[in-house]
């Protein structure tokens, strides 16, 4: 019989590395070239960008699965390592680390440009203990009041899933997406009270941002990872899953696209969620020439800074679960999992003004 490996909100971890002795280890060192100073976009909350800030980070993933029974050819799919470069975000090495020990340990992109890992074990007799270690490197930008400065993701960092609609991928409602008459009525509410996004894109983004901040309450566990935004919307509560989908939701029914986005931050102890918008950048006259993607946070009302580690992107949740998998036996599986994100340095350095 197989069995799918479901995730869990537990969050308590064994300290079954050390008492296991020495784990199976697969590392790779990763080094990329520096990456410029971000091309940053004044808007109305700040002012021209003239600090960078650039951020180490190291994350520790710790999972643990716990089987009542022994299972056989378990197939543990992760996407919970990015890409070796991503915005203004570097991949400088990860590491990941199980007992047992895997026969196997094969990577694939998907369309959307996200890196998957699939761990292939033979047998595991009660517990499948994983750890993932990232280090990584950030920038962002801030103006003179010390406000930070939305930062367009470049393009050559972007891989868009031309085999299912490109952009226009983003714009299309999914199962967690799909709206209802009250998620419609809201929409109303928005464009009544906020500017229209071909005027003022990012007047919108940042209002529709503290539009879904007001009207929702975080509450840990009030929420499952199946749970829609029209169930979360009718609630009015839910974690940051939630706020993300019904943002999604809302800006593809005005007809901007956005996309889901995990990854973590630091204090969090889980994965965390948030958005990327497509919005139109003028150029140096002020007209709209070109699109590129902004990251906003509505589980706390702000633009996605340095702090933020993002890890996959799609149109939702169930394009980038960071845990899936199989397994032949009739035992019962849970998972517990924890987080960890310390910031390891921070540079701060001028930047000099465009010409």
């Amino acid at each position: 019989m197989m069995a799918t490996a479901p995730p869990s909100q537990e969050s308590a971890f064994p300290e079954r590395l050390a008492a296991d002795g020495p784990p199976g280890r697969f590392a790779s060192s990763i080094n990329v070239a520096a990456v410029s100073a971000p091309a940053a976009l004044p808007h109305a909350s700040a002012g021209p960008p003239t600090t960078l800030i650039r951020r180490t980070l190291k994350v520790t993933q710790l999972q643990d699965y716990h089987y009542t029974g022994a299972v056989k050819n378990i197939i543990t799919r992760l996407c919970l390592v990015p890409p070796r470069l991503r915005g203004y975000q570097r991949l400088l090495s990860h590491e990941l680390r199980a007992v047992p020990l895997p026969h196997a340990v094969p990577e694939f992109d998907d369309a959307f440009g996200n890196h998957f890992l699939e761990i292939h074990q033979e047998r595991v007799s009660e517990h499948l203990t994983i750890v993932i270690t990232l280090q990584l490197e950030n920038a962002c930008a801030y103006d003179e009041a010390g406000k930070l400065v939305p930062t367009a993701i470049p393009d050559r960092t972007v891989v868009l899933p031309e085999s299912i609609g490109g952009k226009a991928a983003f714009l299309s409602l999914s199962r967690l997406t799909e709206p209802d008459e009250a998620l419609r009525a809201a929409l109303e509410e928005v464009k009544r009270d906020l500017p229209d996004p071909g005027d003022d894109p990012f007047g919108f983004a940042k209002g529709l941002c503290g539009y879904v901040y007001r009207q929702m309450r975080y509450a840990s566990g009030s929420t499952g990872v199946s749970t829609s935004a029209r169930e979360a919307w009718e609630a009015r509560r839910g974690v940051c899953q939630d706020f993300t989908h019904i943002f999604l939701t809302l800006s593809r029914l005005a007809g901007v696209p956005a996309r889901y986005v995990s990854g973590f931050l630091p204090g969090e102890g889980a994965m965390h969620a948030w958005v990327e918008i497509l919005l139109p950048t003028p150029s140096e006259g002020g007209t709209a020439h070109r699109s590129f993607w902004y990251a906003l946070d509505p589980t706390h009302d702000t633009w996605v800074s340095e702090r933020y580690t993002s890890v996959a992107t799609g149109r939702d949740y169930y394009d980038i679960m960071p845990n899936s998998g199989s397994y032949f036996g009739r035992a019962r599986n849970t998972l517990r999992h924890r987080s960890k994100v310390v910031i390891e340095s921070t540079i701060k350095e001028p930047l000099t003004p465009q010409r």
